[in-house]
């Protein structure tokens, strides 16, 4: 019985990670076979969403100010407004100041320090 379950989900799983490669190889298919037009429309359309993003960014500070000016203007790090609790504090945390220690410790910080790579993704 247990083998039999063993065997039906390992069928399964093989069937799974086939599909899912099978899906990734076709969507793969379909980046490569973008023409240039379809790419530059999708550029455009990308630019045009961050443009969105930064319109609705600066709404969001924009009313996260005017909350905060409410704040200061009540003397209140707390404020109340309806079901939701509005909260402003000073959070302090503990950093490690590496450009000091490189120039008192040069020699340890450049031990002590690895290349990590990672790729950019940018558009012109």
């Amino acid at each position: 019985m247990a083998k039999s379950f063993i065997n039906t989900f390992a069928k399964q799983l093989c069937i799974n990670m086939t599909n899912r490669e099978r899906t990734e190889n076709e969507q793969r298919k379909d980046i490569d076979m973008m023409n240039p037009k379809e790419l530059e429309k999708q550029v455009k359309e990308l630019k045009e969403l961050k443009l969105m993003q930064e319109e609705v960014q600066a709404e969001i500070s924009a009313i996260e100010e005017s909350l905060k000016a409410e704040m200061i203007a009540q003397n209140t790090d707390e404020l109340h407004a309806g079901i939701f609790k509005i909260r402003w504090s000073t959070v302090r945390s503990n950093r490690f100041d590496s450009t000091a220690f490189k120039k008192v410790y040069a020699d340890l910080y450049s031990q002590f320090t690895r290349v990590i790579e990672r790729k950019r993704f940018s558009i012109a």
